[in-house]
This record gives C-alpha cells, structure tokens and sequence, in this order.
C-alpha cells in the first residue's frame, strides 16, 4: 500500500505534540518494563491504550482527520485500531509469501514478507499487528522468533490469560492480546533476558532420522495422547492435559522439543519403545536461548 510508510510516524507526532505529558507518562512506564522491543511503543499507545472517553489515540486521529486522509490511509487506520499484536506461526512459505496461523485462535492467513529484513524459517513465530482483511504486517517491525520459543512462550501467555478469564467469564484471546500487549512483550523480555541458574533458558532436544515416513505418521495417528495440531506437521506429547513435548518434521528428521530434562528422558523412552522400526535417534542437545537466536 502505497503512501503509509509513514503514517504511523506522523500519527504519533501529532499525538505527541498534542498530549507531550501523558505520552511521556505512558512512554516512561512501557520503557521500565521492555528493553529489547520498544519500537512497540508507539503501536501499543495509538491502537490499543485507551483514553478515557476517547477510545484509543489512533480511532480519534482517524476521527479527527478522515477527511483530510486518502481511502488508502483511513483503511489502513482502521485496521490498525482492529487488529492486535498477536503471535502467529508459519504453516508455509512459498516464495515472498508467509501462511501464518494464530497459535491462540487457530485463523489462518497469508502475509507478504518482502519488506522484512529478519531471517524467516518454516515455523518461526511472528509477533506482530498483522491484518487478515490487507494481508500484511500493519505498524512497527515485527518480532520473529525461532519455533523453540513456541512452547515457553505460549505456555505462559495462557497461564496468565486463564488468570484473567476466572474474572471475566467471556474473555477471549483476541480482547485479551488487545487489551495486554505491554504483558505478552514483557513475557517475550523475560525469555530473552532470563538467566537461570543454569545459564540461559534451555530446550531440551532430541533429533531423530525417520526412516520410514509414511509409517511413522500412521504410527503417531494411533497413539492417543499425541495430538496433531493442524496442518504444519506439528504434533503435541500430552501428559493429563499438558504438552510434555513439541514433534516437529522436517522431512526425515524428527525434532522432539521439551522444557526439561526429565521431560525429554520421559518422552525418549516412549519413543523408543512406540517407534523403535521407524526412527533412528542421531543426538540429544541442551539448546540455550543463545543458540537457537
């Protein structure tokens, strides 16, 4: 879309001039919280903070100035005041083009992704404000992190969101990540910066060969507590209603993801014992935050 590179920009000058105390109130609290991501400031407080009476800084510009803007950039605005900052991950890529799901609603869509700089894979997840009426990333740089952050990351964000849903019975994921994007990014600053006592976060993984796909998937379609998660050949190890790990296929390998160790020696063992015909172990890694970045 032609002529909203920087519109975003030039909303946030006329916000800011017109309410310097508050913006600066607001930008002092977001800023003690996040350090690696505040670039996502100024998203957050023209098209999600509310202003009492007002709604959000972004839907009274729009209001304010419609008739001053093109068809273009009052579309662009809407969406904008709309969509959330949510987490998605790549189902597929086909040349500049990224199939992306909401890990939290299961939508799928599409986005262009010529204009990103950042290294995409086939399972990274994308944090963004991502509309699905226009097909593309709207506002700020988006945050792309490897698929090894899936599991922490969204393990927490439902931890908190269920919180939450005991007070307010008809909570959704989308009301939630539009109303508490300021709490995903510090969960996503938490797992960047956390130190343990062990070092950095750590994923626990074990790389498989399959030597025989078709019958490793007709295989995992017959134990009960690993469950498919779609359509991008991602496959959940339950324990009593909890993911003790994440299966992702690459082809003929076979990564088994955990969060610790006694997770990993549980699930290798039942590996071993369900597909001892179809797949070769080749090695166990502690992957560090460090490494998977």
């Amino acid at each position: 879309m032609k002529g909203i590179e920087f519109l975003t920009e030039e909303i946030f000058t006329y916000v800011y001039n017109s309410n310097k105390k508050d913006i600066q109130q607001l930008e002092f609290d977001f800023l003690k919280e996040i350090e690696y991501n505040q670039q996502q400031f100024v998203d957050w407080v023209l098209f999600d903070y509310k202003v009492k009476g007002r709604g959000t800084f972004g839907e009274a510009y729009l209001r304010e100035n419609q008739d001053k803007l093109s068809e273009t950039k009052r579309e662009y605005l809407k969406e904008c005041n709309r969509e959330y900052f949510g987490i998605y991950e790549i189902t597929k890529l086909k040349d500049k083009t990224a199939f992306i799901k909401d890990v939290f609603t299961g939508e799928k869509s599409f986005i262009d992704i010529a204009s990103l700089e950042e290294d995409i894979a086939l399972y990274s997840l994308i944090l963004a404000r991502i509309s699905k009426k226009l097909n593309r990333i709207i506002g700020s740089n988006a945050i792309i992190l490897p698929y090894h952050f899936k599991t922490m990351l969204t393990g927490q964000i439902i931890e908190v969101f269920q919180a939450l849903k005991e007070r307010e019975e008809y909570l959704t994921y989308e009301t939630f990540l539009k109303k508490n994007s300021p709490r995903v990014l510090t969960i996503v600053e938490g797992l960047l910066g956390y130190k343990n006592e062990e070092g950095d976060v750590t994923v626990y993984q074990s790389t498989y060969g399959i030597t025989d796909s078709r019958r490793f998937r007709a295989q995992l379609a017959d134990v009960a507590y690993i469950k498919f998660s779609g359509e991008d050949d991602l496959f959940h190890f339950m324990s009593d209603n909890e993911i003790l790990a994440e299966l992702v296929i690459n082809k003929d390998i076979l990564e088994v993801e955990c969060n610790t160790q006694e997770d990993r020696g549980l699930v290798k063992d039942l590996m071993a014992e369900l597909f001892r015909d179809t797949l070769q172990f080749i090695k166990d890694e502690s992957l560090t935050i460090d490494d998977i970045i």
